[in-house]
This record gives C-alpha cells, structure tokens and sequence, in this order.
C-alpha cells in the first residue's frame, strides 16, 4: 500500500495551488509536488480577475525532492518542465492521490 503525507500545502513559488507530499511504499520514500488549478490563486498571481470556466479541468503531478524542489519527469531540460503524470477531470489533491493510488496519512 502506497501512503502520501501532507509535508506543507499552498507553496508560494509555484502556482496554482501547489502542495508537497512524503509518498512511501514501506520501504521506499519519495516526494510529489500536486498542482490544483484555482482561479482565485491565478487571479491573484496575475493580478486580474480569472473566470473558473478558463481553467483545466486537470491535475499536474511533479515529482521533487524533500525541500520541494521539481524534478523535470523525462530528465529533459530542452522540451521544458515534464510532469510524473496528468490527471484530467480531476479538481483536488486528495482525489488525484486516491486516483493514483495513494492513502492519505496524517
């Protein structure tokens, strides 16, 4: 069973709403950034007003260190910051996890 704790939520360097978790299958540990498109966290970044109907329905999965730094997923400078994974249709943290697999501990 894959387990992920909540390490710290709302990371200011990153947007949308970004927070880092400590993943572990009992053996190994391993870090994930999610990222969870908000239209107020937008707004507020880009100081203008942002309309929900203009955010993706979808779930970015980073893979990171324990000081929350981005590990690129394809080790692939030249074609930009890759994700572990893509979730569409999925609007919060916790269902991404539960989607991939993951028992939130606290």
């Amino acid at each position: 069973m894959h387990t992920a704790e909540l390490i710290s939520e709302f990371l200011p360097q990153f947007c949308p709403i970004t927070n880092h978790y400590r993943c572990t299958d009992g053996k190994t540990t391993w870090y994930l950034l999610i990222t969870v498109a908000s239209a107020e966290s937008l707004g507020n970044r880009l100081g203008i007003p942002v309309n929900i109907l203009h955010l993706p329905k979808a779930v970015d999965v980073f893979l990171s260190d324990e000081n929350a730094v981005v590990l690129d997923a394809d080790f692939d400078s030249a074609n930009g910051l890759t994700p572990l994974c893509r979730i569409n249709d999925c609007t919060s943290h916790d269902e991404a996890l539960s989607l991939m697999g993951y028992e939130i501990t606290e």
